[in-house]
């Protein structure tokens, strides 16, 4: 009974911070996409120029 109620305490604690790196991991996702459309437009416009 202990180990449950210690096991769903951490579950709760942790929690949160599972939530904030999954979002953070999301994040850097998300930017590494946006950087690579960049660089994906600049070398397009380069070459039409």
């Amino acid at each position: 009974m202990f180990f449950l109620i210690t096991c769903t305490a951490f579950y709760i604690s942790t929690a949160p911070l599972f939530a904030a790196k999954k979002k953070f991991d999301g994040i850097k996702k998300a930017l590494f996409y946006q950087g690579l459309l960049l660089k994906l437009i600049n070398s397009k416009q380069r070459l039409q120029a």
